[in-house]
């Protein structure tokens, strides 16, 4: 399964990889030996991991993210922070999903170019921490 993973993790046009299964078969295992993988081969840019005891903090999983990418990528930390100075809800888990991750995520990584090898972010368990029709929207 890992192999698999990684090999369609591999290809350009694939944006979204959904490992899905029954609690308790592994998912996160898998995950974080991907993310493992990813790492070794500095292709990771950023992770999530939803605890069970912490389901309440899922309004921060988009300023996490973008605090790991503004330090994986640091060419657009200043993107990150001017786009905070702009707006300081954006780190309120008030705040939409969708403003969060197009103004602290997608727009400061329009501004990269990458090698070709695709970067990857993974989030484990999102279906387990947001309704279902949240974990679409965020995908």
């Amino acid at each position: 399964l890992r192999k698999s993973v990684m090999q369609v993790l591999n290809q350009r046009d694939r944006t979204n990889v959904w490992i899905n299964g029954l609690a308790g078969v592994g998912k996160t295992s898998i995950a974080f030996t991907i993310a493992e993988e990813l790492k070794t081969a500095k292709r990771l840019a950023a992770t999530f991991f939803f605890s069970h005891k912490h389901v309440q903090k899922t309004g921060y999983i988009i300023p996490t993210i973008a605090y790991q990418l503004a330090i994986a990528f640091p060419r657009i930390r200043q993107d990150i922070v001017a786009a905070i100075e702009n707006d300081v809800s954006l780190l309120s888990p008030g705040k939409s999903h969708a403003d969060q991750m197009q103004e602290l995520v997608i727009k400061p990584l329009q501004t990269l170019r990458f090698r070709e090898e695709p970067y990857i972010i993974i989030i484990d368990a999102l279906d387990e921490c947001l309704s279902s029709e949240e974990a679409e929207r965020l995908v």
